[in-house]
């Protein structure tokens, strides 16, 4: 399973009522979670490399975003937990400023069941913004195991007319079942920041990306943007409808991948374009996704 299927459908169910009413309630609170650039080099983007950026960028940027609402949710989540709990801590006016999840397990009708493990910490700026951070917190998706994910550090939540996920510093860990079958995956990476927008319409999932990735432990980055906004069907598991993201790297190296349709895939490595069917790209994900099997 791809990362970006992880909780997908019930992150489009999710609406942080409780937080949402705390934002409208608050005038004021700190600044901005970004920690800011760091000075890392920037990595040289070649046939190697690209896949397993590509991989992260497409994959792991959209498949932490159901942590993420996940880490928002929990105090709207307290008392719906079939196995643990989550306990809020409430400040002045009732307003959540932190929330433990011991292990709690959710389940639905229609979706898959997620545990949840760790703390996260609430500030509150202005009327739109949620200033989240957590030493650690922990999704595992799926019994059996889909994938196990633990992020740790902040982010901005923004309730916009497309909520979005701002100023992203995090450490990212995923592990989980290979889709090739080979192995299990085990993907250790960081965002800074990153921006992620989604509007959920239908079947459908429109987003986009804009940030730095870091790799090779931290060592070097590569910037992500997005050129055209990503729409991807949440029953595929790694092609997208339409849309462009294209990866920066050091000497003028760069990637890029285009989607005019579900089987007019074009991939470009430094100025080299691959046209890719649905099926071809797939597979290209896959041998990028087994690259991280430990």
């Amino acid at each position: 399973m791809s990362l970006f299927t992880i909780g997908s459908t019930r992150a489009r169910a999710l609406t942080p009522v409780l937080l949402a009413s705390a934002l409208a309630a608050c005038g004021g609170g700190g600044g901005s979670s970004g920690s800011g650039g760091g000075q890392e080099p920037f990595v040289s983007l070649n046939n190697e490399n690209t896949g397993p950026l590509l991989y992260l960028a497409l994959e792991g940027s959209l498949g932490m975003v159901p942590v993420q609402m996940h880490a928002i949710m929990l105090p709207d989540l307290e008392g719906e937990c079939t196995q643990g709990s989550i306990t809020v801590v409430y400040g002045t006016n009732d307003i959540p400023t932190s929330a433990t999840a011991n292990n709690c397990t959710l389940s639905g009708e229609n979706t898959d069941p997620v545990t949840l493990a760790g703390t996260v910490r609430y500030d509150f700026e202005g009327d739109s913004t949620l200033e989240v951070d957590t030493s650690g917190f922990n999704l595992v998706a799926g019994n059996p195991v889909e994938a196990n994910i633990l992020i740790s550090g902040e982010f901005d939540y923004a309730m916009d007319a497309v909520d979005h996920f701002a100023d992203t510093d995090l450490q990212i860990d995923a592990q989980g079942p290979s889709q090739s079958g080979e192995g299990e995956y085990n993907a250790n990476w960081h965002v800074e920041d990153l921006k992620t927008t989604w509007d959920y319409s239908s079947e459908n999932v429109i987003y986009t990306v804009e940030g730095t990735l870091l790799v090779n432990g931290r060592s070097e980055k590569v910037s992500i943007t997005t050129a055209d906004p990503l729409t991807r069907n949440l029953d595929q598991e790694f092609c997208p409808e339409s849309g462009e993201i294209r990866l920066r790297g050091a000497n003028n190296t760069h990637a890029e991948v285009l989607v005019e349709h579900r089987d007019g895939i074009v991939v470009t490595i430094n100025g080299v374009a691959t046209n890719y069917t649905c099926e071809q790209f797939e597979a290209y994900m896959i041998e990028a996704e087994n690259s991280f099997i430990q």
